[in-house]
């Protein structure tokens, strides 16, 4: 989930539950989001358009069979509650969830967001800019679409401590909090993200029970922790997306258990950044070669840093330079799957598809289970097929 500074709204990431992602369905990559929200829908109709645009998807698995997280079975689940309560989902989630839960203000819906209070997301593109595109698309409103302040944001974690009451008013059952934050699928990434619940991940930290959720994108930040059995919920967001918030949701777990918090390392995407400002992808070498070489202890390496610098860069339409940095990612991370994907995307993008099949092989040789991989190679070769009738679609 996502706060802003006091009396400030910004979007939340994450707010449903879909069988703790274990439906099979498939998600959007990055690349993809990007394009969403570069085509922004408001109306009524986005939602059943979007799910009726579904229709050519595959399954990754059968249902119940492995975890994957969808934002497009949250978006589903939306338009299927708007159609079970015969009203949009923005306004049925409105009366029955955010009114009784003391957020008045919040709102799934973007035309009733102040623009004085918007806070605006931020990129590193390498340098630090405003986004040029807000992330929102009326469609993608139940899995991104949140917008509340801080104060509101905090009575909905002190409503989930109170099983789901809020100041002598019932909003929720207990029992309904027991089924939600009970395993329902292993994850196997300890402190926080060791099972799945439904929507929820469990974990523990310090010796406490965790149940929290979080997520970043597009230049947003957020993340909200739940210690039950202490009583205790934190909520941190940012409008600027970083993986700074690794460093900063540690410290507020141990504030939270009683330990004194400790200095945490910068990634690897702040130096390279610098070095792409100053000197460009050969001076970005140049910076990861002597942080290896130890240069630096304060910085952490994280293939997914780069990732996102990527994406951002993506978004302001800067591919040459998503290649080069992607191309450092896999020559710091070879056997980074994703990177190969990325990397095809950004090769599509520049029309070079003999280039982004070599890239996507690699990336199917190192995961045979990337289903996205594997159906961007299944694209590739039907779109050689067609290649006559000029309709291509990446």
């Amino acid at each position: 989930m996502a706060v802003s500074y006091q009396g400030n709204i910004i979007r939340v990431i994450g707010v449903a539950a879909f069988q703790g992602h274990t439906s099979g369905m498939p998600d959007f990559d990055e690349f993809a989001y990007n394009d969403l929200w570069a085509h922004p829908e408001y109306d009524a109709g986005a939602s059943e358009r979007y799910v009726r645009g579904l229709r050519d998807r595959k399954l990754i698995a059968n249902p119940g069979e492995r975890f994957q997280y969808s934002n497009i079975a949250y978006n589903v689940l939306g338009d299927l509650i708007a159609k079970v309560s015969d009203t949009s989902f923005e306004v049925y989630m409105k009366e029955h969830i955010l009114i009784p839960a003391g957020m008045p203000h919040s709102t799934f819906l973007m035309e009733e967001v102040s623009s004085e209070l918007l806070a605006v997301p931020h990129l590193r593109a390498p340098e630090r800019m405003v986004s040029p595109i807000y992330p929102y698309h009326r469609a993608d409103a139940p899995s991104s679409a949140l917008h509340a302040n801080a104060l509101e944001m905090c009575h909905w974690g002190m409503m989930c401590l109170n099983r789901g009451s809020l100041n002598g008013r019932d909003i929720l059952q207990p029992a309904g909090f027991e089924l939600m934050w009970s395993p329902v699928v292993k994850r196997g990434y300890p402190p926080l993200y060791e099972e799945m619940g439904l929507g929820w991940n469990l974990g523990r930290y310090g010796g406490e029970k965790t149940v929290s959720h979080g997520g970043m994108g597009a230049g947003l930040t957020d993340f909200l922790v739940i210690l039950p059995e202490q009583a205790r919920a934190a909520i941190v967001m940012c409008n600027e997306e970083s993986f700074a918030i690794s460093q900063t949701r540690r410290a507020v777990l141990d504030a939270m258990v009683g330990q004194a918090p400790q200095a945490g390392k910068v990634s690897w995407v702040v130096p390279i950044s610098q070095a792409l400002v100053e000197g460009g992808i050969e001076a970005a070498y140049a910076r990861y070669a002597a942080l290896k070489d130890g240069g630096s202890k304060d910085v952490f390496f994280d293939p997914d840093c780069l990732i996102s610098l990527a994406l951002h860069l993506m978004m302001v339409n800067k591919t040459d330079l998503v290649i080069d940095v992607l191309g450092l990612n896999l020559h710091a991370f070879p056997e980074h799957a994703y990177s190969y994907v990325c990397l095809a995307k950004a090769y599509l993008e520049k029309g070079k598809v003999g280039q982004a099949e070599e890239s996507l092989l690699k990336a199917v040789a190192i995961d045979p289970d990337d289903a996205f991989a594997a159906g961007l190679l299944e694209k590739i070769t039907m779109n050689r097929q067609a290649a006559s009738t000029g309709k291509r679609s990446y």
